[in-house]
């Protein structure tokens, strides 16, 4: 399926926003959540692996997909648009189900 460029331009914002709220947040912000046990850094860690997943499922290597390494909550912002964007160029993901899992945890966070 090909991307309109309407479609990519809005992936390109929604991603872009996603970044700058996670980049936004400060240590305190990042040790909260909605519910006890849930912080925001665990959401964001936990996106991560998902992507990571689904990016490598979708390009078929053997054996079990590598852990998403951890660079630090300054890096969480920019590890999120990378893996947002492997994942679509890999095919693990449609165009819409990227804008969907963006907009889904940017209002999450």
């Amino acid at each position: 399926m090909t991307m309109h460029s309407s479609e990519a331009e809005g992936l390109g914002v929604e991603i872009e926003r996603l970044r700058r709220r996670v980049l936004g947040l400060s240590y305190a912000q990042l040790d909260a959540g909605s519910s006890p046990g849930h912080s925001r850094r665990a959401l964001i860690r936990s996106a991560l692996s998902d992507l990571a997943g689904l990016s490598w499922q979708a390009s078929a290597l053997p054996g079990p997909c590598p852990a998403v390494p951890d660079h630090g909550d300054a890096a969480l912002g920019y590890q999120l648009t990378a893996l947002l964007q492997d994942c679509l160029a890999a095919g693990g993901d449609t165009e819409h189900a990227a804008w969907q899992r963006a907009v889904r945890l940017r209002r999450a966070l």
